[in-house]
């Protein structure tokens, strides 16, 4: 049995936080991502904090895919071929494929509720990020949204040059608008759009 339409529609879970609403536009170019056949990728990074059994979006953001790509490209080589090694050896990318295979029954949550590199559950977890391909207002079930935590993306983050930093540097600034506590917190924190 296929999948539902409405089963694929953009959960809330990656609408902006600031409006309530499903991002419309691409953070760099401005391009309009609901209309059309428009392939873009949306990434928020989140902070629990356990004691108050609370959490903050800390960034949220969606890029065209030729503007994620640009941005992929504008990394130093070694820091690019180190990240696909990274994840190569990390991510069950035939377990992933074999998933892909069962598209009648997709379910968002096997997707998002376990780091796909780490395994750990996000329970546990206070600080992960999260990335959700989509074309138009609909998630890709081909390229599935996934979550990382704080210790795998730290861990992408000491494989990077100290141009690519640099070029992260640069993304945040100009495009996140952290307020100061949070961007200390997430500084050191890989874009996972790849």
């Amino acid at each position: 049995m296929p999948v539902n339409p409405e089963d694929l529609k953009i959960p809330e879970l990656f609408y902006s936080e600031a409006s309530g609403k499903p991002f419309d536009t691409c953070i760099d170019c401005n391009k309009d991502l609901l209309r059309g056949n428009q392939e873009y990728v949306i990434e928020k990074a989140f902070k629990k904090y356990p004691d108050y059994n609370a959490n903050d979006t800390i960034f949220e953001y969606a890029i065209c895919i030729e503007c994620a790509e640009q941005l992929f490209m504008s990394f130093s080589e070694s820091s690019r071929k180190a990240i696909e090694e990274y994840f190569k050896q990390h991510v069950d990318i035939e377990n992933q494929l074999k998933n892909l295979s069962k598209i009648d029954t997709f379910n968002l949550d096997d997707h998002l509720n376990k780091c796909m590199v780490k395994g750990v559950t996000i329970e546990n977890l206070q600080e992960y990020q999260m990335v959700c391909y989509c074309r138009g207002n609909q998630i890709s079930i081909f390229r599935p949204p996934y979550m990382i935590s704080g210790e795998a993306a730290d861990e992408v983050m000491q494989l990077l040059s100290n141009a690519t930093i640099d070029v992260l540097n640069r993304f945040t600034d100009e495009f996140l608008g952290l307020p100061p506590e949070f961007k200390d917190l997430f500084k050191d924190k890989p874009m996972l759009v790849f």
